[in-house]
């Protein structure tokens, strides 16, 4: 009677509860995927940081403040001079200005023309112009570039060049007022002159005022001359144009971070959406709630019965299991089927053959895959005959290739090869089989691929399903099983064959 429960496959996969251990388990069965995009990441996370040009920030301070000759003016209260106020405010919003930018690139680079309208929008890019601490008049202003000498260069011309014209508008504004003092000074030098000529008494009041008034318009004048030669070199600079060491971009350990961080998430995604696309099964339990199949064996795959001897446990269960039920069994012959192609089907079928020779039991097995069968490239022999050459002519005898194993492979590959599988002479040789040997072996291909799987299946008492860690999906199971009942043939017990840790 048949393991497999539909009323259990359907209950299985209506539930899609997820506990913490089976996400812990498929991140760790997709460990190879989080690790490789977490790698490639870091790779081209490097690549990235090889390629781009690091980006270094000069920054610099300096005061918004009132000048000693700015003072002299707004004091001396002088009328028709320009207005020579200044703050933080209208500084920040000058230096960054269009204007001032496209002028300071044509002062520097002389040989240019007027610059373009991208150079100078790059320009004001790079450049930042911000009070320090609000309230406080200190400007801070920085320029990044990829050449943190141009960058100190660059904003320290810069700052000369913002003073400069500051200070060109402030002694502009002195020299206005010179030219109006002196003006006056010498309207009055040649009324007093005038006086003295005329020698009249009734000046002499005048006279004494003009003298007054020429010492008062004398003294603007030489303050105004003291104010113009300070204006000329008035600068307030705290701080001048350093670079940093550190490039302020890419910021490299951000980056490497941020790459394995996202390298790592990419791959937890990756691996979360395989899992849920090709619904593979990776444990037994699995197998045996989602499936209703019973796992009679769980085996170790080809690599780790190389390196790990001792994982040949789980091929003496599946011997012992195999025995037990071929005790009951109609005949002693024992179908060795998988869903879909399974690359450890061949290792499997040949390492229970071996355990169940190396017990004692006369072993036959018999590779019925005509179409690719290449079960005889595993020993050291040609094969001799195909299984579809002794159909032919009715030969009965296998070859030996070991104590108590003989073999008739499927190295020969007819064109009908279902029809010779369903021939009265395969019955024949399987009698024959089951009458010289204690257990007859049989492997077929995938039962989702070709019907040969059903054939011999119908004349097998113990048909056996190989699964897959990682590769087998529930879909194929259970379309497998579909097909095999519809033809009336049972599944009797799956072997496991577990990953690779």
């Amino acid at each position: 009677m048949t393991q497999y429960s539909e009323h259990n496959a359907v209950h299985a996969m209506d539930d899609d509860m997820i506990s913490l251990p089976e996400i812990a388990a498929i991140l760790f069965r997709g460990r190879r995927w989080i690790i490789g995009t977490t790698l490639a990441s870091f790779v081209l996370a490097l690549c990235y940081l090889l390629a781009v040009k690091p980006v270094y920030q000069a920054s610099a301070l300096i005061k918004i403040e009132h000048s000693q000759s700015s003072l002299i003016l707004s004091l001396l209260d002088i009328e028709h001079v320009a207005d020579v106020s200044i703050n933080s405010s209208i500084t920040v919003e000058q230096m960054r200005s269009y204007g001032f930018v496209r002028d300071f690139i044509t002062e520097e680079q002389s040989n240019l023309e007027t610059p373009s309208f991208d150079m100078v929008k790059d320009f004001q890019e790079r450049l930042q112009v911000a009070e320090k601490v609000r309230g406080t008049d200190v400007l801070e202003i920085t320029i990044t570039g990829t050449s943190p000498q141009e960058n100190v260069q660059l904003l320290n011309a810069l700052i000369d060049y913002y003073y400069e014209q500051r200070n060109q508008l402030l002694v502009s504004s002195i020299e206005k007022s010179l030219v109006l003092l002196k003006s006056r000074l010498l309207k009055i030098q040649q009324e007093i002159a005038l006086t003295k000529e005329q020698g009249m008494a009734e000046k002499n009041a005048r006279s004494e005022e003009l003298k007054l008034a020429q010492i008062g318009i004398q003294n603007k004048i030489d303050l105004l001359e003291n104010a113009r030669t300070i204006a000329k070199n008035d600068r307030h600079v705290l701080s001048d144009a350093v670079s940093s060491e550190d490039p302020v971009r890419p910021k490299y350990a951000l980056v490497i971070v941020l790459a394995v961080m996202l390298g790592g998430m990419l791959g937890i995604v990756v691996v979360f959406v395989r899992e849920m696309m090709r619904k593979v099964l990776h444990t037994s339990q699995e197998a045996e709630s989602k499936t209703g199949l019973t796992v009679i064996a769980e085996v170790a795959s080809t690599e780790e019965l190389k390196t790990t001897p001792g994982c040949r446990e789980g091929f003496k269960a599946l011997r012992t299991n195999l025995l037990y039920q071929l005790e009951n069994a109609a005949n002693n012959r024992a179908m060795m089927c998988s869903p879909s192609p399974v690359i450890e089907q061949d290792h499997v079928i040949i390492q229970l053959a071996s355990e169940l020779a190396e017990a004692g039991k006369k072993v036959l097995l018999l590779d019925a895959d005509l179409r690719q069968g290449k079960m005889f490239k595993h020993f050291d022999t040609t094969g001799g005959h195909g299984l579809a050459e002794k159909l032919i002519n009715n030969d009965h005898s296998a070859i030996t290739i070991g104590e108590n194993l003989d073999l008739i492979s499927g190295n020969s590959y007819p064109d009908n090869p279902s029809e010779q599988l369903m021939s009265i002479r395969f019955q024949k040789l399987l009698d024959w089989g089951s009458s010289h040997y204690d257990v007859v072996l049989i492997n077929v291909p995938s039962i989702l691929n070709v019907t040969d799987g059903v054939v011999v299946g119908g004349r097998c008492a113990t048909n056996l399903m190989i699964i897959q860690a990682g590769q087998t999906s529930v879909k194929d199971i259970e379309t497998a099983n579909r097909r095999l009942q519809q033809a009336g043939v049972a599944i009797d017990g799956a072997i496991f064959v577990k990953e690779q840790d």
